[in-house]
């Protein structure tokens, strides 16, 4: 019988401390949203300018970008409900002389790309989605993230870290995720590790900086991710807008041009 009650006692405990991380992380992400202006933000509309690299490929192995492409006219619409986004935009050669590859001298032409990503289980996708402020909130939310304070170069951070796996194939992908949100409850990076063919494990992570008010939306004004220590993607938002039809329709292939890497949706491919 008194065993009983010790396991008894043990399992109130475990409830007790779950509740109360639970309550802790609801408070957390409750804050940040208000902070951000985002708590009933259920689309989104990032306009801007930028571009992104090619992973593994460099023209001078100083530099601090991968082999770089120019994104110009870039929208990203993004449904936080449905965890899908398009991006549209023109990519193009984004160096002179271009770089990269087996010594490539022919600049990469302007070409529109228009796509639809879905999230679902797919290992990237839940990354990139977890790499929009908002989107890393509501995944901390769903995922029941676990709460630390850290303080780096003399600056206090709120940590949540949560698991993002690939069910297929069968004990496939799986990494961590972690953002750090500012005193004034900016989610100011998020960083993750994933398997590089090429490089093997390597960070993946994006910083966001220059924050502005959009009409009452907190959103950062400069967006960077890098991969392996390099810029990998970069944008500079001009214009921000919620509360917009997002179409979801895959847009039909043109040239086998209907879809493509698009931007800060910039997986590996």
């Amino acid at each position: 019988m008194f065993k009983k009650y010790i396991a008894g006692g043990v399992l109130s405990l475990a409830v007790v401390w779950a509740l109360a991380a639970q309550s802790e992380l609801n408070t957390v992400v409750n804050n940040s949203m208000k902070a951000m202006g985002v708590t009933d933000v259920h689309t989104m509309v990032i306009s801007g300018e930028g571009g992104e690299g090619s992973v593994g490929q460099t023209m001078n192995p100083l530099s601090d970008h991968w082999r770089w492409f120019s994104s110009k006219n870039y929208i990203r619409s993004i449904d936080f409900d449905a965890k899908g986004w398009r991006i549209q935009r023109i990519r193009g050669e984004g160096e002179n002389p271009p770089g990269g590859g087996a010594g490539t001298t022919t600049p990469a032409p302007d070409q529109p790309q228009n796509q639809v990503t879905m999230v679902g289980n797919n290992f990237n996708n839940q990354i990139e989605y977890a790499m929009l402020p908002l989107g890393f909130l509501k995944t901390a939310l769903e995922k029941q993230a676990t709460v630390k304070t850290e303080t780096t170069k003399g600056k206090k951070y709120t940590v949540l870290t949560f698991p993002i796996e690939n069910a297929v194939p069968a004990g496939g992908f799986k990494t961590s995720v972690s953002g750090w949100i500012d005193d004034q409850g900016y989610v100011e990076r998020v960083a993750t590790t994933i398997d590089n063919n090429v490089l093997g494990d390597i960070t993946w992570d994006a910083t966001f900086t220059d924050w502005k008010d959009w009409n009452g939306v907190k959103f950062p004004s400069h967006i960077v991710q890098t991969q392996g220590g390099r810029k990998f993607a970069e944008l500079m938002v001009s214009d921000v807008k919620t509360s917009q039809p997002v179409d979801l329709t895959p847009p039909q292939a043109k040239g086998g041009f209907g879809g493509g890497k698009g931007g800060l949706d910039c997986r590996r491919q």
